[in-house]
């Protein structure tokens, strides 16, 4: 019976892309073979992802804003006299619907990887900092400044100076 299930799980994974070990959860190969099987399953997966995103997430929200706007439940000014308001009030299918990143192996070489992609000019820090947390690059740069600035050795100076600042917003 199990020459036969095997059989049967690796048609199944190579009909539908995904690699026979993956679908098991037995990864019962060498370190660069299993991580290789499921690199070839990450590249379908996000394949299956984007086209979900763009054919099912994003038209939805779109209807969705559209009546929404529409009803005046959502204030978008602009958003009907303009194909390029709109657009920008819907946002891009393939930044909004990002999903789960992609599993890292070894973290530490796909960090110098990046690291070396990015000096050469081939990722962006946006595209990396996607890839790995699915968050955007300004927004995570913003925090790791904000908690660089609590972490300096002048934090008492630092919160002295944002107590006075708060006082003088209040009128104190």
């Amino acid at each position: 019976y199990k020459p036969f299930f095997e059989a049967m799980v690796a048609e199944i994974g190579a009909a539908i892309g995904v690699p026979r070990s993956l679908i098991l959860m037995s990864f019962d190969k060498s370190y660069s073979a299993s991580r290789g099987e499921v690199l070839l399953a990450w590249v379908f997966f996000l394949a299956k992802r984007t086209h979900i995103a763009v054919n099912l997430c994003q038209p939805t929200y779109e209807r969705w804003l559209d009546e929404a706007v529409a009803t005046g439940k959502i204030a978008a000014p602009g958003y009907f006299n303009s194909l390029i308001i709109r657009k920008a009030y819907r946002g891009s299918a393939y930044e909004q619907w990002t999903g789960p990143t992609r599993p890292a192996f070894n973290e530490l070489q796909e960090a110098k990887a990046n690291e070396a992609n990015h000096k050469m000019g081939v990722k962006s820090l946006t595209e990396i900092t996607s890839a790995l947390t699915g968050r955007e690059w300004k927004k995570g740069n913003d925090q790791i400044n904000q908690e660089n600035k609590i972490k300096s050795p002048d934090v008492e100076q630092t919160v002295e100076l944002e107590l006075k600042r708060q006082a003088e917003l209040r009128g104190e």
